[in-house]
């Protein structure tokens, strides 16, 4: 099974292209750039780089970031119409997709709901066997996201 995680933002969307079969192996990560882009720039941009990786790598399926708390409204606007504009393309090469909290990411990444950045990206490290320490934020996150997804509507209920 091929998982694409994706963790929206409103400066960067980190991705990640995760193959699970007998072995666990990271295919491809990174960032779909649109900081500094006008509004319409930056929703072309996703829905024409996210449509790129999807076509490029035929995911099963993928797992997004669920907006959480933001002070600025504006910001929730921003990360919202990204959100959109990726559930859209999901859609349209009929992708099925969950969704998770940070808070349920950081449970099922490393067994503690409230863990750090660090504590995240060590969990994505030692479930990969390799060093991320030069990836962003961003891209770790959407790497936990990918590893995360189960087509096993059982673990939910825990």
């Amino acid at each position: 099974m091929i998982i694409l995680g994706i963790d929206p933002g409103v400066a960067d969307i980190g991705y990640a292209i995760v193959k699970k079969d007998n072995k666990i192996k990271l295919e491809s990560c990174g960032l779909i750039q649109v900081h500094g882009c006008s509004q319409n720039q930056r929703l072309c941009r996703i829905f024409e780089e996210l449509s790129f990786i999807i076509d490029k790598y035929n995911p099963d399926a993928c797992s997004i970031e669920k907006i959480f708390y933001f002070k600025n409204q504006k910001t929730v606007m921003d990360v919202s119409e990204g959100r959109g504009v990726i559930k859209l393309v999901l859609s349209r090469k009929n992708i099925q997709y969950r969704e998770y909290t940070p808070k349920e990411v950081k449970r099922l990444i490393s067994g503690n709901g409230l863990a750090n950045k660090d504590q995240v990206r060590r969990s994505v490290e030692y479930i990969l066997g390799s060093n991320f320490n030069n990836l962003q934020d961003d891209v770790t996150d959407a790497i936990a996201l990918a590893l995360i997804y189960s087509d096993d509507d059982s673990i939910y209920s825990r």
